[in-house]
């Protein structure tokens, strides 16, 4: 079990680094200006056999993926930048009723 969890958190760290969200996020002009995401502390959400915990085992095997995301920033006009602060992000990986896991935060504004 040790060496499952290892080499999955070394895959988590590997598929972080070279997100496209997060690049997108620092590039100045872009749509997503301004926000924010929580941690990804969660292991991917993305694509699992329906109905299972087990990632996607159909011939085209998807590379596991963070596709379910939460973005925030602070309304435009507050001088606080640190106003908006993510207190809670996660994954729920019980609800198997679809090839994505939901994710949920908490905030505060």
């Amino acid at each position: 079990r040790d060496i499952h969890v290892h080499t999955f958190s070394r895959f988590q760290v590997l598929l972080i680094s070279t997100d496209l969200l997060n690049t997108y996020l620092l590039l100045p002009g872009t749509v997503f200006r301004g926000f924010e995401e929580g941690p990804l502390t969660f292991a991917p959400t993305y694509k699992y056999d329906p109905g299972t915990q087990t990632y996607d085992s159909s011939h085209k095997q998807r590379t596991p993926s963070y596709t379910d995301r939460i973005l925030f920033r602070c309304r435009r006009g507050n001088a606080d930048s640190q106003a908006a602060e993510c207190l809670a992000y996660a994954s729920v990986p019980a609800v198997c009723t679809s090839d994505h896991k939901p994710v949920w935060g908490l905030y505060k504004c």
